[in-house]
């Protein structure tokens, strides 16, 4: 049975499939982001046992940010390579859902197609080691 943060990314991503397909670019770019969001707070509460308490004392701000700096430091210690990978990746894709969010510029198919297939590939690459 899926974990709720599991599921909620799971369903991000249909979203994010289904909005793509009624040009709804910046709501897809969104929701792949949300997807993969959502799917490291899954590994970060579901299967590492961390809370928000601990995303808190990490020394960043905001939630993102918290929660991207609490799995780098476990990644790290998986794979350096991927590691390197990931931080530069979900950096770069959360600016793309800045972008789609908050900025009055209209996206096109490929930078929605885009984000799906980023999101796919930073949980794709987490799914190796938890």
């Amino acid at each position: 049975m899926p974990t709720p943060l599991l599921e909620k990314s799971k369903q991000s991503m249909m979203a994010a499939e289904m909005l793509i397909k009624e040009h709804n670019f910046s709501s897809t770019v969104s929701r792949a982001y949300y997807s993969c969001f959502q799917y490291i707070l899954h590994i970060l509460f579901e299967k590492l046992g961390y809370n928000h308490d601990d995303l808190k004392a990490q020394p960043r701000t905001g939630t993102h940010s918290q929660a991207q700096y609490l799995l780098e430091s476990t990644l790290y210690q998986k794979n350096r390579k991927d590691y390197k990978w990931f931080q530069e990746k979900l950096p770069a894709f959360k600016q793309d859902r800045v972008i789609a969010d908050y900025y009055g510029e209209a996206l096109n198919r490929d930078f929605a197609h885009d984000a799906i297939n980023k999101a796919n590939a930073i949980i794709n690459t987490l799914k190796q080691y938890y």
